[in-house]
């Protein structure tokens, strides 16, 4: 029975007796912008062309396939007077782009390897494989460019990269989103928009690799393959793919001994990109070491077994006593000897 007020009146009851569902509690904003306050990069925006379409779970979050967003970054030496190069990267399973965007402190070192030691994720794209510390160390003259895939997910399948015009439009806003975070729409827009490409691919990442460089557009602006403890599969699409354009660009596999068996899939990608090489020519397999160099020339093609570390911590910690297995590539890498 409802109560009754002072004046005899009868108060209304609960919200819910007068027909009206209660008040659902307010989703999370799903974070953009900046990852560190006062610096532009790096950066997180959401794209109408990414890996997926946004889709909201039931706390406001993304869904495993429904994250939208991609990590973009230019290093603090980035000169796009010169010639420079865009990295995709393209990480492995269960990854998420950062601990900020999803509301979390960014996890120790020592927490990081604890992960790794586990197999234990998410791996963070940012705080744990370190990649943009990586690109920064590198002195690279370039930008970087990691899209989400599944999200915490043992799963690689990205259909939108099966779709060429799709691939087209996502590299298009790609040059659209830097060039406005940049101080402008048309901030050198022209300039993204034909710079070439280098796919770096960790693990689980060599699919969404595989299936980027089968579009026209990233074959014919792709110089550089970098292959991160990830040749599980589509060899031949790489060797094709290098034998085309091997004049211009280059191909490098830094892998543990989990396939470097005989017959394995290390020793199958390297028969593939000798193929491709001209008579006489074979791939690098000498192993690296503390302080060895690996010289990366336009015709390049290098499959190298690293240090064993373990393979959860080999896009952090994959080249021995170096700055990083991507930054110890692109150190090596003259953007303007790859102009395609």
């Amino acid at each position: 029975m409802a109560a009754r007020s002072r004046t005899g009146a009868k108060r209304a009851g609960p919200r819910a007796h007068r027909g009206k569902a209660p008040a659902r509690p307010r989703a999370p904003a799903v974070f953009t912008g900046p990852l560190v306050r006062g610096a532009p990069w790096p950066r997180i925006e959401r794209f109408a062309h990414g890996a997926f379409a946004f889709e909201a779970g039931d706390d406001g979050r993304p869904t495993v396939t429904g994250d939208d967003r991609v990590l973009l970054h230019a290093p603090p030496a980035f000169d796009p007077a010169k010639p420079s190069a865009v990295v995709v990267f393209l990480h492995g399973f269960n990854a998420l782009l950062s601990a900020a965007a999803e509301g979390h402190a960014r996890p120790s070192l020592a927490r990081t390897r604890a992960k790794e030691a586990d197999g234990a994720g998410p791996f963070h794209v940012v705080d744990d494989h370190r990649v943009v510390e990586q690109v920064d160390a590198s002195g690279f003259n370039g930008l970087l460019v990691a899209p989400q895939g599944h999200r915490d997910a043992a799963a690689n399948d990205i259909p939108a990269f099966h779709d060429a015009a799709h691939v087209a439009a996502f590299l298009d806003e790609i040059a659209v989103k830097v060039a406005a975070a940049r101080g402008g729409r048309n901030a050198g827009l022209e300039a993204l928009r034909r710079a070439p490409l280098i796919l770096a691919a960790y693990s689980g990442g060599w699919r969404p690799c595989a299936d980027l460089l089968r579009a026209p557009v990233v074959r014919e602006r792709t110089v550089g393959l970098i292959l991160l403890d990830a040749p599980y599969s589509a060899l031949h699409g790489y060797g094709d793919w290098f034998q085309a354009r091997r004049d211009h660009a280059f191909a490098v596999c830094l892998h543990t001994a989990s396939i470097v068996t005989p017959g394995g899939f290390a020793d199958n990608l390297a028969a593939a990109l000798d193929r491709s090489l001209p008579h006489g020519r074979a791939t690098r397999r000498a192993p690296i070491t503390a302080g060895a160099d690996l010289e990366i020339e336009p015709g390049t093609a290098a499959v190298i077994r690293t240090r064993d570390g373990g393979h959860f911590a080999f896009a952090r910690d994959g080249w021995p006593g170096g700055l990083g297995p991507l930054a110890e590539i692109l150190r090596r890498v003259d953007p303007a000897k790859f102009q395609p």
